[in-house]
């Protein structure tokens, strides 16, 4: 650390300077290709950034070392086991609590993000703002430093926030689905298929033949889950006598990609899931439905304009703009100050993974279409308003169904009158399937 803080002689700083770049040129030569292959700089970034750190604070010498807030061995190993610890615990819990699978390569690279990216990058945070906090506490009475700790502590927090938000939100464990319960009786196939887009992410899903079928559904599940987690749905979809393709979107299950943009290119994903039914031979391409779980739903919406053969959707608790969420988690925050930590949040969402807020919005994609559209929406529901449901509603020119279940949370709206909801399904699709 003194090495680099200290007054270098003219030949010293040439030295530091080219070390310096050469550590750039390396970030450079890693990085761009490895974002490429992934899909996403925001992969690339918290894969490489333990290993650039390794390179330019202890090979090159090119930047300060990460410093522990704690000094004490003891300290230090207990806080290592902690947060090697809590990825793992998640990764358990969350897979019992879903009735899902996870893998260990999934558990290694939680492990690896948080334990080694997120946990690197806050010690350099933390490292700023004391050398900040000593900056501004140089030459000062008590009440100055005590003034400067507390400035700093404050904002540094305050920026902790909307930093980490939109890192956990974009970057989530996969979670395998377990295989439907044979009591359900549901015959499928496996398949894999490409999204559209520019990086080609591989789409691993299910396929439920049926033979003298109403048509086939594309089922899209909510963030965070699986193809497995909106099984009842494809029960209830056969039960109607409709085919069903559901698949994982990327960065859930077993699709590629560890990176979650909330329908800015999953909508790739409906779009390449479309693809897959026009090269099968047993479905009609005339006769092709959409059902969307939350994030499912919006990127649903947000596909539809470049599937004008779609003959009908159902969207569940969708979202009608990200960036009317990104607003509504900063709720708490007073008037219009929540623009500070929203534009945060948004900048940080960019420079992770290229997401742009504003262009995921499911309420401009529909506008001006025709096709037929089931709204739903649980009134209760704490994570996404059922005003965005009514904003898609009434903002909706074509054919158009809402309702609106007081009692039910989030995507619990089936679970709240099961009857009615398969009631509901069935007669808006097959309703649909038969009019010409």
């Amino acid at each position: 650390m003194t090495s680099l803080t200290a007054e270098p002689s003219r030949s010293g700083c040439l030295s530091l300077l080219s070390r310096r770049l050469l550590l750039a040129l390396l970030v450079a030569v890693t990085w761009i290709p490895v974002a490429y292959l992934l899909g996403s700089r925001g992969e690339g970034f918290w894969l490489l950034f333990p290993l650039w750190v390794l390179a330019g604070a202890y090979v090159l010498r090119a930047i300060p070392a990460p410093r522990a807030q704690y000094k004490g061995r003891l300290v230090k190993w207990c806080i290592g086991t902690v947060v090697t610890a809590l990825p793992i615990g998640y990764c358990f819990a969350m897979a019992y609590l879903m009735g899902a699978t996870v893998a260990w390569k999934e558990i290694l690279i939680a492990i690896w993000f948080f334990a080694a990216s997120l946990e690197i990058l806050l010690l350099y945070l933390f490292q700023i703002f004391d050398a900040l906090r000593l900056r501004l506490s140089r030459g000062r009475g008590r009440v100055g430093r005590m003034v400067a700790l507390i400035g700093t502590r404050l904002v540094l927090y305050g920026l902790l926030i909307p930093f980490l938000l939109p890192t956990f939100s974009l970057h989530r464990v996969k979670f395998t689905s377990r295989l439907p319960p044979p009591e359900m009786g549901l015959t499928f196939e496996d398949v894999r298929f490409p999204a559209r887009g520019e990086f080609r992410m591989n789409l691993a899903g299910w396929f439920f033949p049926l033979e003298n079928n109403q048509g086939t559904v594309i089922a899209c599940h909510g963030v965070g889950a699986n193809r497995g987690d909106i099984i009842e749905i494809v029960w209830i979809l056969r039960e109607a006598g409709f085919q069903v393709l559901c698949f994982d979107f990327r960065g859930h299950g077993e699709s590629d990609g560890h990176t979650v943009t909330y329908g800015f290119r999953e909508r790739q994903d409906v779009l390449g899931a479309w693809d897959h039914l026009m090269t099968r031979h047993d479905v009609d391409p005339n006769r092709i439905f959409g059902f969307g779980l939350s994030m499912g739903a919006s990127s649903l919406l947000m596909a539809l304009p470049e599937l004008p053969g779609m003959k009908a959707v159902v969207v569940d608790s969708a979202f009608s703009s990200l960036d009317k969420m990104v607003r509504h988690q900063y709720r708490f925050v007073p008037g219009s100050l929540v623009e500070i930590p929203a534009a945060f949040t948004r900048m940080i969402g960019w420079l992770d993974s290229g997401l742009r807020v504003e262009q995921a919005d499911a309420a401009a994609a529909i506008r001006g279409l025709k096709v037929p559209i089931f709204f739903i929406h649980g009134l209760d529901d704490a994570i996404i308003p059922a005003d965005c449901t009514r904003t898609l509603y009434e903002g909706y020119g074509g054919p158009r169904k809402l309702r609106l279940e007081p009692g039910a949370g989030h995507g619990r709206t089936a679970e709240l009158d099961n009857e009615r909801y398969r009631r509901d399904l069935r007669a808006f699709f097959l309703g649909q399937a038969t009019d010409q």
